[in-house]
């Protein structure tokens, strides 16, 4: 089993940064190794893994403590898959952002690929392009609003 933490600073303030990370869907942008996540249910998520063996779909329940400002994925089924986000307020528009991922790769190719690997630190690039999906401004259409046929950035 593999576990990494990984922290950095984000220019934008705490309620931001909830905002945009409550997009579950959107963790593609950040989350090396998941090609997909789909939303099932209330918490209840399908990530697609990219993996040596092709990809495989997992069972994911996300749940948002706000009062603590984290953010806590786990799979439902045998594989240990799961992670944190922890968001901690440093300055009205900065945020502390720390990146825990634990992982149990499935089957011996798996298991020896997560041993030769593991010096490589997931959480850090991980968090690294968090970083950027965080800070780079969403592009927000307005399909009401058209000049010349065409929609408007806002």
């Amino acid at each position: 089993m593999t576990y990494q933490e990984a922290t950095t600073v984000v220019t934008a303030p705490l309620a931001t940064v909830e905002r945009r990370l409550g997009d579950v869907e959107s963790w593609t942008g950040f989350l090396v190794g998941v090609d997909q996540i789909r939303k099932l249910s209330h918490e209840r998520y399908l990530f697609q893994l990219a993996g040596l063996d092709g990809a495989r779909e997992v069972r994911v329940a996300v749940r948002e403590h706000l009062h603590t400002h984290r953010l806590v994925w786990r799979a439902l089924a045998t594989m240990t898959f799961g992670g944190a986000i922890h968001l901690e307020p440093i300055a009205a528009e900065r945020t502390r952002v720390t990146l825990s991922l634990t992982t149990q790769p499935e089957g011996f190719p798996a298991d020896l690929t997560d041993m030769v690997a593991s010096s490589t630190a997931q959480a850090a690039i991980d968090v690294h392009r968090l970083q950027g999906h965080l800070t780079h401004p969403l592009p927000i259409t307005d399909l009401a609003a058209v000049d010349d046929g065409r929609a408007v950035q806002r």
